[in-house]
């Protein structure tokens, strides 16, 4: 990757297969998100037939995080998580490359809006915990129009997918990414003293060494203690926010949510605890939205067997 000498920022060059993937995926963009929804559709029923590792995936966690429901309520949530899913990676696209007024007026309601503009004009930090629930592209966009924001991103291997998180999100939004790096975790703490609001995602795996084995619907896992520090710290005003997905492509419901207040735990397995009941509220509320596809559970403590 070369550095361009006028900005010094890096170029990206990008290969034949990239320029095409890049085409295909800006082809999404002209399509209604009805017409998105309709695709993943079809393309649902035939991953129905095909034995792909994703779905075992979802099926284990259902399993695991849901044992009070009956073997036939556990299949009907699987097969709708399958379908949201396929919903989520067929919007990516349709949010990152239409037109911010194209896209922005699927949102058809607010909740909790007025809290957490409060909380900004109050001249607080705001850390926002956006959990993968729901469209969190389409909470990203309609958030950035709102303030703006700061947030971690870890940069990608591939050249269009570095091209996608700079045009999509950085470029199009009044936000600033940095990459997950000691000096960008350093940068994160500056955008939050010169209050712009922090977007993180609180429910993936750590690594190694950032985070402590706490309760995720009843199972440990290896959890992120970075968001507490940072509310901490800033003495932030903390929000859970996500986009619910309506029913029959009618639009989303983007929700902010006060975090509740254990997050302020000295005592970070304590916070890191609290962060994700809090979390877990959240996705019972719409269950089937969750990012079940995701190795959650993949790190285990004291060399516990693994689930996948």
């Amino acid at each position: 990757m070369s550095i361009d000498q006028k900005t010094n920022n890096p170029v990206i060059e990008l290969s034949l297969k990239d320029h095409f993937f890049l085409i295909l995926l800006k082809s999404m963009a002209k399509l209604s998100l009805p017409a998105v929804h309709r695709l993943s559709d079809v393309i649902y029923f035939i991953a129905k037939l095909l034995p792909l590792k994703f779905k075992k995936v979802i099926a284990i966690h259902i399993k695991l995080c849901f044992k009070d429901l009956s073997p036939s309520e556990q299949k009907k949530l699987i097969n709708q998580s399958i379908r949201h899913t396929l919903y989520c990676l067929a919007e990516m696209p349709y949010i990152w490359f239409s037109e911010p007024e194209k896209a922005l007026k699927y949102v058809k309601q607010v909740s909790g809006q007025d809290i957490i503009m409060q909380a900004t004009q109050a001249q607080k930090s705001v850390l926002i915990l956006a959990p993968h629930l729901g469209s969190w592209e389409m909470f990203n966009l309609y958030s950035c129009v709102l303030h703006p924001a700061a947030g971690l991103y870890k940069p990608r291997k591939k050249a269009y997918q570095e091209v996608i998180i700079r045009q999509a999100r950085e470029k199009r939004g009044n936000v600033s990414l940095y990459p997950t790096t000691t000096s960008g975790v350093k940068a994160l703490y500056r955008a939050m003293a010169d209050k712009k609001w922090i977007g993180m995602l609180p429910d993936h795996d750590p690594g190694k060494n950032g985070g402590v084995y706490v309760p995720f619907f009843g199972i440990p896992a290896n959890t992120m203690t970075l968001a507490a520090k940072l509310a901490q710290k800033s003495d932030a005003a903390v929000f859970y926010c996500y986009a619910e997905r309506l029913a029959h492509s009618k639009g989303f419901h983007i929700h902010f949510v006060p975090a509740t207040a254990d997050i302020m735990n000295e005592d970070l397995s304590q916070a890191a605890a609290a962060m994700n009941k809090d979390i877990e509220a959240c996705i019972r509320n719409i269950p089937a939205q969750y990012e079940w596809s995701y190795k959650r559970f993949r790190r285990r403590p004291n060399n516990e067997a693994g689930f996948y």
